[in-house]
């Protein structure tokens, strides 16, 4: 192995590094800063959300019924206009299909 190879090396390596870094320092930016999810000030946004999540994962109305626990016209109004529902059985849909939520004072 010869001098320029090393140093080609350590280049290649320093470049690694920075990226990781990089990487590290926006992961750790959005977990103490997770201000980039969804204002809920707009329902339609959430309902949107929530209807996309729903149908990416599979699931029917009716399972999700069984599996929160709520009536099927309950879970209909959620996913039409979740302000006509309780904020609890909002936060038990988005429980069940995987949707990370959080509330900030």
């Amino acid at each position: 192995m010869n001098d320029n190879s090393i140093i080609k090396m350590r280049h290649e390596i320093d470049e690694l590094y920075s990226m990781l870094a990089k990487t590290v320092d926006e992961l750790e930016t959005r977990i103490i800063n997770p201000n980039d999810g969804l204002d809920l000030n707009d329902m339609n946004a959430l309902a949107k959300l929530m209807s996309n999540k729903r149908k990416e994962i599979g699931i029917s109305m009716e399972d999700l019924e069984l599996q929160t626990n709520l009536s099927y016209s309950t879970l209909n109004r959620i996913f039409s206009n979740p302000s006509n529902t309780s904020f609890s059985s909002v936060i038990m849909v988005l429980k069940e299909l995987g949707i990370k939520s959080w509330a900030e004072k």
